[in-house]
């Protein structure tokens, strides 16, 4: 038992530390997808690690302005990096033992996609994809779902949104974008048709929260699904 215990502890200081160090990243991994889009994933991977030649300030005007994008970038990335160390330890406490890095997985890669979208407007295709993959992945190998249950909410969640398009063309047409579709069917990969649902209710919730503090009716949609998502695997939902 004590054992255990310890155990525990320690699988929790890792999370936390692993997660603060991913989300510390994020934002400056987030600023370089604008430089990579459109392209193929192999151009993409290579061009995220790539460091380009950044020329030197050579006015006090440009100085001064290059330290404060330094520090707004400080600042995002010490936030993310305790927002993400949070939720991984969240994920540790609470989730079954044999699905917890595949529910970080997750985590991960939808506060990377929510940082992007904030930024780009764009669920790239690179992120979307390998989530889905690893949606279906964790149906056969980590006893999230059942591969049936995985393939049933893949299907809601690239059907649901194109049904919601459909009914919204006369209205407001493009109103739900491709990666938004692809970011639904990946998520239903993980969360089954039933408590997709429930996401995305939550998500509408979120996104109007965030209306309300931004003060714009429209914009990405990509952090409100991530915080749709997270609070559908957290909260005691029937």
């Amino acid at each position: 038992m004590e054992i255990e215990f310890y155990r525990n502890i320690v699988s929790i200081i890792i999370a936390g530390f692993a997660g603060a160090v991913f989300g510390f990243l994020v934002p400056s991994a987030s600023s370089r997808f604008g430089k990579i889009m459109p392209c193929d994933p192999g151009t993409a991977i290579i061009s995220i690690f790539h460091r380009s030649y950044a020329p030197r300030c050579r006015t006090l005007s440009h100085h001064i302005k290059f330290q404060k994008l330094c520090k707004r970038l400080l600042l995002s990335s010490i936030m993310c990096a305790l927002l993400t160390s949070f939720i991984s330890i969240g994920v540790v406490i609470f989730a079954e033992p044999q699905s917890v890095l595949w529910f970080i997985a997750l985590v991960w890669l939808l506060i990377l996609s929510a940082a992007v979208d904030q930024r780009f407007n764009v669920l790239p295709d690179i992120i979307t994809i390998p989530l889905l993959v690893l949606g279906f992945a964790s149906s056969i190998w980590g006893g999230v779902l059942t591969p049936e249950s995985s393939a049933a909410g893949a299907l809601t969640g690239y059907f649901v949104p194109m049904a919601a398009g459909a009914l919204m063309y006369f209205r407001q047409p493009h109103a739900i974008g491709g990666g938004d579709v692809k970011m639904l069917t990946a998520l239903g990969a993980w969360l089954g048709p039933i408590l997709l649902s429930y996401a995305i209710v939550l998500s509408f919730v979120a996104f109007g929260c965030i209306a309300v503090i931004s003060g714009k009716k429209a914009g990405p949609y990509g952090a409100a699904l991530a915080i749709g998502t997270i609070l559908s695997l957290i909260l005691p939902l029937p």
